[in-house]
């Protein structure tokens, strides 16, 4: 990374003002590892609190973890509630992840990593297909107290825009960089603040209105002597026959509408002919 002690002196005065306004922020710590990594997946997409919330019901859904592994994303995102952000892709993480411990270990019991070595435990967690380096990072955090500071989105995208990293910079990359600025202790609490800032500063998503079919014009009844078909054999019939439907297609709408003056002239000349051709069907009937 270029400019790396620039970098380094911006974290560091973000954290002495996330220090100046918010304080010191307590961590709630976790015993059970697997819920640690489960918290670790939801808390990429919404606040600690939240995620907590959703995490209690979606254990609550089903007997033990090992039934969450073979539970339906569907019935995943009811029980974390529909309205959680992100739902779809936590529940698919969640499951990902689950089948990735099981297929490595025949069971879903991952407390010896307390005793495992910081290496074997990043070979172990980068094994897992679908965790996350936010997730990944929580854990180590949050359970074996490594110091690692969880980033997610929008913690990313701040520091981004404070020019605290260089835009663009993969996550790996930005969990070992800012996790290198702070000791173990200074990085749990930089990681309790700023995680609260961020979820306070989160952009909100406006929900988009469903979009409303247009309302077509009710069909006419068929013409004497033209058999009711298909829409498709009508449309070519109305080509043919130059008789087109009642809506106008899109491509007369581009067309220069008529002046006044030619739109009399049409229809006295058909007054004309109308009148012209009567007199010459009376001349022949004579």
């Amino acid at each position: 990374m270029k400019n790396r002690p620039e970098y380094v002196k911006r974290i560091k005065q973000l954290y002495a003002r996330l220090k100046k306004d918010g304080g010191k922020a307590s961590l709630e710590l976790v015993d059970d590892p697997m819920q640690v990594l489960l918290l670790g997946v939801l808390c990429n997409h919404a606040s600690e609190q939240r995620s907590a919330a959703a995490l209690r019901k979606l254990l609550e859904s089903v007997v033990d973890i090992n039934e969450l592994r073979v539970t339906p994303v569907a019935d995943m995102i009811q029980s974390l509630g529909v309205d959680f952000p992100g739902g779809r892709r936590a529940a698919t993480e969640i499951t990902q992840v689950l089948n990735a411990i099981f297929n490595s270990l025949h069971h879903l019991d991952i407390s010896f990593l307390k005793t495992q070595s910081k290496k074997a435990v990043n070979v172990f967690l980068d094994r897992l297909d679908g965790l996350t380096p936010h997730a990944a990072a929580f854990f180590r955090n949050r359970y074996l107290s490594h110091g690692d500071v969880p980033l997610d989105e929008h913690m990313l995208a701040i520091l981004e825009r404070s020019n605290c990293l260089p835009a663009g910079t993969p996550h790996d990359e930005a969990h070992r960089f800012v996790a290198g600025v702070f000791g173990e202790r200074d990085g749990a609490n930089f990681y309790a603040m700023f995680k609260r800032y961020a979820a306070a500063h989160a952009p909100r998503r406006v929900a988009r209105k469903p979009e409303v079919a247009p309302k077509s014009a009710p069909p006419k009844a068929p013409q004497a002597g033209l058999s009711a078909g298909p829409a498709e054999s009508t449309s070519k019939a109305a080509k043919k026959t130059g008789a087109g439907p009642t809506a106008r297609p899109a491509a007369d709408s581009l067309r220069p509408k008529a002046s006044a003056r030619e739109t009399e002239r049409k229809p006295a000349a058909s007054r004309s002919s109308r009148s012209s051709g009567g007199k010459g069907r009376q001349k022949s009937a004579r």
